[in-house]
């Protein structure tokens, strides 16, 4: 017969009931570190790096995840076949080619609250560094020109927010919580408000070839954004802005056609 040695099995239990008498009585006085607030965020230049590019990497995020669904599956460009076993989501990927959506599909919720994250992210970043003096950090790009980059990353999500669902609220500052929202603006009033922002800050951005301009939002870059505002300006507004597109697409520099269509 085994012997049951009791003197081993005890021994972990002697042990667990001393750690806790020997502890019992200490205070811990715990540092949280859940969340971060501006005042103890903006410090230092890679701390104002980090919050400059948030809305920046957002941008991939929201594409991937939804973004190219929604605008692309409700065309010809792209579909999802549910053939062989593949989840058709409920009939969504279907109401998607048919135009037959609603707004209880998962898809059309879930691109509204990606693109009002983004543009929180971009008001976030905006709100805050307005009293962070930069000048001794090192960093390679002006405050003036973070802003106005950032301005047109939301300015870019404003653009796509206008194009897919016409009324839409303006926000340019972060709330508090509990605040209620503001109401929807009509499509004149966005088309007005992005075109304004597009304006008022391709000046301070930088020019596509220079120095650090690689992954940013140039001028060329905004300029087109313009131009597809204006594009679209007669289904936004009733009104057509066809001269001001073609002003804005001779702006953009810098680029050229590829001499085969399939060399990109």
């Amino acid at each position: 017969m085994k012997k049951i040695h009791y003197r081993n099995s005890l021994l972990p239990i002697l042990i667990m009931v001393i750690l806790v008498f020997t502890n019992c009585n200490k205070k811990l006085d715990e540092k949280l570190y859940d969340s971060v607030t501006a005042n103890g965020f903006y410090k230092n230049a890679d701390q104002v790096t980090a919050a400059y590019l948030q809305p920046y990497a957002y941008i991939q995020t929201h594409i991937y995840q939804v973004h190219f669904q929604v605008t692309e599956f409700a065309t010809d460009e792209a579909c999802v076949p549910a053939l062989y076993g593949y989840i058709d989501q409920q009939g969504q990927w279907i109401r998607l080619h048919k135009h037959s959506w609603t707004n209880k599909d998962f898809w059309i919720l879930l691109e509204w609250q990606d693109l009002f994250q983004a543009i929180g992210y971009c008001n976030n970043f905006i709100d805050n560094i307005q009293t962070v003096d930069i000048s001794n950090m090192g960093l390679s790009i002006s405050k003036e020109q973070m802003i106005a980059e950032i301005k047109m990353v939301r300015a870019l999500h404003y653009y796509w927010a206008l194009s897919e669902f016409g009324n839409v609220p303006i926000v340019e500052h972060v709330g508090k919580v509990g605040d209620p929202g503001p109401a929807n603006s009509t499509p004149q009033v966005v088309f007005a408000f992005i075109e304004k922002e597009i304006k008022d800050n391709i000046q301070y951005l930088s020019e596509k070839g220079d120095d650090g301009s690689y992954g940013h939002f140039t001028k060329g870059a905004a300029y087109a954004l313009l131009a597809k505002l204006y594009l679209n300006a007669q289904s936004f507004t009733g009104q057509e802005h066809w001269q001001d597109c073609i002003s804005a697409c001779d702006n953009i520099k810098g680029y050229s056609l590829d001499t085969h269509w399939n060399d990109p």
